[in-house]
Parts: C-alpha cells; structure tokens; sequence
C-alpha cells in the first residue's frame, strides 16, 4: 500500500522529474566547480551546434530558457560523469 509519508519510499509510480545538483561543503569546493563550469562553458560554446543537436531539444532551441537547460544539463554531465536525465 502506497504510503504518504514524506520522503516517499513506497511510490507507486516513477519520479517525473529528476533534478541534478552539487553538494558543496566550503568555499574551495564553490571554487572549484566554478572553474569547472567555465571550462565548460568554454567547450559549450565552442561545440554548441553539435551539443545542441545531441541534446533532449534535438538541434532545435527557440530561446535562451532552453539553450541554458542544455547547458545545465550538459555541463552537469561532464563534470559528474553522469547522466542528467
């Protein structure tokens, strides 16, 4: 029997969404992955058309929310090694 209870353990159903996010513990951390992120906004913008094309949005973004959704979600990937979604 599916329980209320917070957090959810017995879902009957999958998670619709899955948000990715980092756990940093002190200021060298924050550094570290801010550096990481503009290292790969570096190669984001250099690769954009074929990140784009290999993205969720298939090639084709129609405003800057989906461009930074990509880059997100792409970013989060490489860094991590894992898949965003």
């Amino acid at each position: 029997m599916p329980s209320l209870g917070s957090p959810v353990k017995s879902q009957v159903k999958p998670p619709i969404v899955s948000l990715p996010f980092f756990m940093v513990d002190d200021k060298s951390e924050v550094d570290t992955l801010c550096g990481k992120l503009a290292d790969a906004y570096d190669e984001f913008s250099t690769n954009f058309h074929s990140i784009i094309a290999d993205s969720i949005h298939q090639g084709v973004v129609s405003n800057r929310y989906q461009i930074e959704r990509v880059f997100s979600e792409w970013a989060f990937s490489r860094i991590t090694g894992k898949a965003s979604y």
